[in-house]
């Protein structure tokens, strides 16, 4: 059996040639890759951050229309409560459920803190909110004036003021990731092309070899 002869000149630079470009693909395709996941993770995020923006929003407006209705109850003569009780405790189980549906989407520790503070002044609003009920009960519509534009309203600015920080932070959250999404799948789109001009730069240098190398041989 003839053993191979040494590796011309020409062999040589072609697998050179075939090496360089294996390489060169595999770290485009294997860049590219990576950009592509960055790009999904950014896109994932915006798509979370706008939920919680539409839930925080809906929350923001049934505290605000619980808040108007509270005191249409509060400030109403007895035999006239029913409809706006009825109302109240829609509002509770509406504001609940946003707030267990927000929950799973937290994702920073200061939207944790922000979203740990809102539940505890909710808490106490409630609290707040039964002895608002039963001094209207009572009719005793002076003290429960006072108290839901005093105490009461203090505790709801304050709660208020942490959803609509809340509201920013997963605002400014989408708008990061969006300008994100951008850039990378931009510079997904980079790395695809330099990869196909490079493939074809290399493959057109290989042939020419080839050409080269055939043309001197005949000669």
């Amino acid at each position: 059996m003839k053993s191979l002869g040494p590796m011309s000149a020409g062999g040589k630079q072609m697998v050179w040639f075939i090496v360089m470009l294996l390489v060169f693909v595999n770290v485009a395709v294997l860049s590219s890759a990576y950009m592509a996941n960055l790009a999904d993770q950014a896109a994932e995020t915006r798509k979370t951050s706008l939920y919680s923006v539409e839930l925080l929003g809906q929350i923001q407006y049934d505290m605000l229309r619980y808040r108007q209705i509270e005191a249409a109850h509060a400030l109403s003569i007895s035999n006239g409560r029913a409809t706006e009780r009825a109302t109240l405790a829609d509002l509770r189980d509406e504001i609940e459920k946003g707030m267990n549906q927000y929950a799973p989407l937290v994702r920073s520790s200061q939207d944790q803190w922000l979203a740990d503070r809102f539940a505890d002044a909710w808490r106490i609003y409630l609290i707040l909110d039964a002895k608002l009920a039963g001094l209207s009960e009572r009719n005793d519509l002076d003290n429960a004036g006072s108290f839901y534009t005093g105490e009461m309203r203090r505790v709801f600015n304050d709660m208020a003021d942490q959803l609509d920080r809340a509201i920013k932070i997963r605002t400014a959250a989408a708008r990061s990731a969006e300008n994100a999404s951008a850039d990378l799948y931009g510079t997904q789109r980079s790395i695809t092309l330099a990869a196909m001009l490079s493939v074809l730069v290399l493959a057109a240098a290989a042939i020419g070899r080839v050409r080269s190398a055939g043309g001197s041989g005949r000669a």
